[in-house]
């Protein structure tokens, strides 16, 4: 069990500090989109003084919610030597097992797909199905990701293998500045996404050490929805969920004859829902409750 601990006068860096010391790796806390000094105290950026018990089984994404929820501050976890953002369903014991200058695709092996304190019996029981009613109907947009990086990853994506890769839509994102900022394209063709990935390092000057990862979908499979009618959906949900939050105000729409909602599923453990406002809900499902709802949906086609 870990706790932390709010008082009028804590400041970010001691709380940071009580992070580093019972969890093993870094927190990093906002204060508006922008992280706060270490000087300032939590009191000041409109936090609620309070204590807050927690399993180190609880997940990364339930345990940044509840600092928002139950004490107004918003946090995120990195890993220990503040490199990269730790996957939302890595729990807190296995943060101080990402080895330094890890990937996201590193964590993977690391992620608990297990619902805290559900039951662990097969879903397809009544009470695991009741629990899933709220989410049935639920559009799903499941991506699978193949990674590019190192001195060479330019060079691999001008000689890119068009067929192995989705064709429509075609979805590539590029990690910078340590995680906190992703560009998300969404076109037509993968060659297309990837010589837009290269313009945009080319011009913003990017090199190898200001990357966290580039990324392309090998696959694209929607489960209730044909994802090939839903380039602006996908584009604004991964907007949202990559880049701390832009409200859909860039370069994608949501189709407004879609579901208000979709349900986003990566192969680093996320699932998400998001909604055309731009709200985002982590859903701590398992892999056996996922593919209950993807039969769902099939059943009610």
């Amino acid at each position: 069990m870990a706790n932390f601990i709010i008082t009028k006068t804590t400041t970010v860096g001691e709380l940071k500090k009580q992070f580093a010391d019972q969890i093993g790796g870094t927190l990093r806390v906002y204060d508006g989109r922008s992280q706060a000094t270490d000087e300032v105290t939590l009191v000041s950026l409109g936090a609620k003084s309070g204590e807050l018990p927690c399993r180190t089984s609880r997940t990364v994404g339930k345990f940044e919610e509840a600092f928002r929820e139950e004490l107004n501050v918003r946090v995120k976890v990195f890993t220990i030597d503040d490199w990269v953002q730790v996957l939302s369903g890595v729990t807190l014991e296995s943060v101080a097992k990402i080895k330094r200058q890890a990937r996201k695709a590193d964590m993977a092996p690391l992620v608990a797909y297990r619902r805290e304190g559900a039951n662990t019996s097969t879903p397809n029981n009544s009470t695991a199905t009741k629990q899933l009613e709220q989410y049935r109907g639920i559009p799903i947009i499941e991506i699978k990701y193949r990674d590019f990086y190192g001195r060479t990853w330019k060079k691999e994506l001008r000689d890119i293998d068009e067929d192995n890769f989705a064709s429509y839509p075609a979805i590539g994102m590029m990690y910078y500045n340590y995680g906190d900022n992703c560009v998300v394209i969404v076109d037509q063709t993968i060659g297309e996404v990837a010589n837009a990935i290269i313009e945009f390092s080319d011009e913003n000057e990017l090199d190898e050490g200001g990357l966290d990862g580039i990324y392309l979908a090998a696959e694209v499979n929607g489960y209730g929805v044909d994802v090939e009618e839903l380039g602006g959906v996908i584009g604004c949900a991964l907007n949202e969920i990559c880049d701390g939050g832009n409200k859909h105000s860039f370069a994608y729409l949501w189709d407004d004859w879609f579901s208000d909602k979709a349900i986003f599923i990566d192969d680093w453990g996320h699932c998400r829902m998001v909604s055309s406002d731009g709200n985002i809900e982590d859903l701590d499902l398992s892999s056996e409750q996922i593919e209950v709802l993807k039969q769902q949906l099939a059943d009610d086609e």
